[in-house]
């Protein structure tokens, strides 16, 4: 569960670079992600969730320049820039994971779905569903 205690300026900065790190590790393990140009931290919640904007060199024309990265005690993904805040961003990132969850639990595939890449068990699903269900309730509410 995400926590909410109150962490001083140096700790939350911290927590925000550690995210910040992961973020770009993950998008930059991408070969369409040829390097990274600029990243904005949009919003955050502690060491347990992060979304950040990267300004990225795509490999070819294909590929939006702007990508959005959801890291922290989650699963990890990408968005292109169809959504345009930080806020949307999460939005879709939450319906995607709770359709994977849903499909784990009701024993469907996931191979049609957003790619997740934890182990596809009830015990896992729900865990995300309860993720899910405190940024839907908590954190948009909060940055809306």
């Amino acid at each position: 569960m995400i926590q909410t205690e109150h962490l001083s300026d140096i700790e939350e900065l911290r927590n925000i670079m550690d995210l910040y790190q992961e973020a770009e590790a993950y998008i930059t393990s991408f070969g369409w992600c040829k390097k990274v140009d600029n990243a904005w931290y949009a919003l955050g919640v502690y060491e347990q969730l992060g979304v950040f904007l990267f300004e990225i060199q795509p490999a070819n024309e294909a590929i939006d320049s702007m990508i959005w990265v959801i890291v922290g005690d989650l699963p990890t993904a990408y968005l292109d820039s169809s959504a345009t805040t930080e806020i949307e961003a999460l939005i879709i990132y939450t319906d995607l994971m709770e359709d994977w969850a849903r499909k784990v639990l009701e024993g469907e595939s996931t191979a049609d779905g957003y790619p997740v890449e934890i182990e596809p068990n009830e015990e896992n699903a729900r865990a995300l569903l309860d993720k899910i269900t405190f940024i839907r309730q908590e954190v948009i509410p909060t940055f809306e």
